[in-house]
């Protein structure tokens, strides 16, 4: 043990002394005062300006209130007039524009009536997407009540006119309609209150875990740098992965460490034992994905050339800011993947046992064809030479 503990102090301090291990593994705290900052500020997906028509819109101005009231990821504004909308949307300080006609509740009723149809609400927007497409289901929802009403009351006029009133009729309605939701929602993990309704917060987990890939992938390129200085010449050829095991794990530990500090800092930490179990395995499965990295790139600059890929891969096909199985089966290919699955659903945890096994085993095949290949290729193993890797940083 104390040998261990001496070559993770003599790792760690060599890591320590490159300028760009240190910002990376900075980066990670750094990244929690710009997400508090943006979180104070407008956080939200889509940008929405409400605005109606006409001074007197008793429907449209209840509907205005109680989406400006509420948490949502729709951000939304109120202006004075269309024109005004019309501008914002047009300037980009709004993403699209909802106007409230003038006769909104009249055009309510007529469509409940089955009678001419015409629009209640005109949405402005320069460009339509996915996530303003959405955006209608929550405009429509706004709507429903309106219409629910309207129909009710369309059907009290049309069968009991002679034996019931409107006002009758809407206070039957309200009595009935009760209040509540019919939709409950569970949430399976414990989260932290003062993040609810926020959602710059939510990728905050998925985007350190990339930087801590990022540190684990640097340090294999460290590896191959001192590798092919010839500072590990004095271990038998087949042993030479060893370094990359030890280098890489020192980092992502330390990276590891730092991540899971600021996600309990940040108030975004789940279950002690659960983020240790995930932590611990994920920086064992990491480990192993970047030690194979090691072994397919045998030059440090090409695996810093395929450094942007793999990142861009990650950012896409893990679970950061939608769990898609977009290519699954590189999904599976990737820790990040098991890692955040793994904070929600305990069994990932048993799946990165599994991946941890699998990318141990690939690690060895990989070396003994590897150590096969350059032995032949070089006419036999070379005659191991004394260590200078932990004395210097520099080839003597």
């Amino acid at each position: 043990m104390k040998k261990m503990c001496i070559w993770f102090y003599m790792l760690t301090k060599r890591l320590f002394f490159r300028w760009s291990f240190l910002v990376l593994l900075l980066l990670i705290p750094l990244l929690l005062p710009a997400a508090n900052t943006a979180m104070q500020g407008d956080s939200g997906v889509l940008r929405i300006a409400l605005c109606r028509e006409g001074a007197e819109n008793p429907g449209a101005t209840e509907i205005i209130q109680t989406l400006l009231r509420e948490e949502s990821i729709l951000r939304y504004s109120e202006y004075p007039s269309v024109a005004e909308a019309r501008r914002a949307v047009e300037q980009n300080r709004a993403d699209a524009a909802w106007v409230f006609a003038e006769d909104f509740n009249e055009a309510i009723g007529d469509f409940a009536a089955h009678r001419t149809l015409r629009p209640a609400v005109t949405v402005l927007e320069r460009e339509s997407g996915i996530a303003l497409k959405l955006s209608y289901e929550k405009l429509y929802g706004a709507i429903y009540p309106h219409v629910a009403r309207a129909a009710y009351r369309n059907f009290v006029e049309t069968e009991f006119s002679e034996n019931v009133s409107l006002a009758a009729a809407d206070g039957i309605y309200d009595e009935t309609a009760g209040g509540g939701s019919v939709v409950r929602v569970e949430k399976l993990h414990r989260t932290a209150e003062g993040n609810a309704g926020n959602f710059l917060t939510a990728p905050l987990r998925g985007l350190l875990s990339l930087v801590v890939m990022l540190c684990g992938m640097a340090a294999c390129m460290y590896y191959l740098e001192d590798r092919r200085a010839g500072r590990f010449d004095w271990l038998p050829v087949h042993k030479q992965i060893l370094p990359a095991i030890a280098i890489s794990g020192a980092a992502l530990l330390l990276a590891m460490t730092a991540m899971t500090v600021a996600l309990y800092a940040a108030g975004n930490g789940t279950g002690f034992w659960n983020e240790i179990a995930g932590a611990v395995l994920f920086v064992l499965s990491a480990t192993g994905f970047c030690t194979v990295l090691a072994l397919l790139f045998r030059k440090p600059g090409t695996l810093g050339a395929a450094l942007p890929a793999f990142l861009l891969m990650m950012l896409t096909l893990s679970p950061i800011f939608f769990n898609t199985k977009l290519l699954f089966p590189f999904q599976l290919l990737l820790p990040t993947y098991y890692y955040l699955q793994a904070i929600y659903n305990p069994i990932f945890l048993l799946y990165m046992l599994f991946y941890c096994v699998g990318a141990g085993f690939l690690i060895y095949v990989l070396n003994f064809l590897l150590f096969r290949r350059d032995f032949f290729k070089n006419g036999g193993a070379k005659k191991p030479e004394k260590s200078t890797f932990l004395k210097s940083g520099r080839k003597k």
